[in-house]
């Protein structure tokens, strides 16, 4: 969770023309060994959620799914400004025989491949 209060610029988008578009994935590796769960989100729900309330909304649903909905929920019911895109993962510890080598972002493209 930032505590910036400047705005991010708005680098990648769809609906460009197509000479324009070079869309170049973000990817970053990160160690998870102490992280529950990883939020991925629009401002949508960054501008309408509070640091504060984001974080304890976090902590205090377990479950992935009901996470993202109370997100949601939160985000519109405090005025819905903007577009809305929220994703929650969890995180699995994984046990020696069960290690999984790919990162996160390899991870996340290939359940969209689903």
């Amino acid at each position: 969770i930032g505590s910036s209060n400047k705005k991010s610029r708005l680098t990648q988008y769809l609906g460009i023309r197509e000479d324009e578009m070079i869309i170049q994935p973000f990817e970053k590796k990160i160690s998870y060994d102490n992280l529950e769960k990883i939020l991925i989100c629009s401002d949508g729900i960054t501008d309408m959620i509070s640091d504060e309330d984001l974080e304890s909304i976090m902590i205090d649903n377990e479950d992935a799914l009901e996470c993202a909905e109370k997100l949601l929920k939160t985000a519109l019911s405090n005025g819905g400004e903007d577009n809305t895109t929220v994703m929650v993962f969890s995180i699995l510890k994984e046990t020696q025989e069960e290690v999984d080598e790919r990162s996160i972002f390899e991870r996340v493209v290939d359940f969209f491949k689903m």
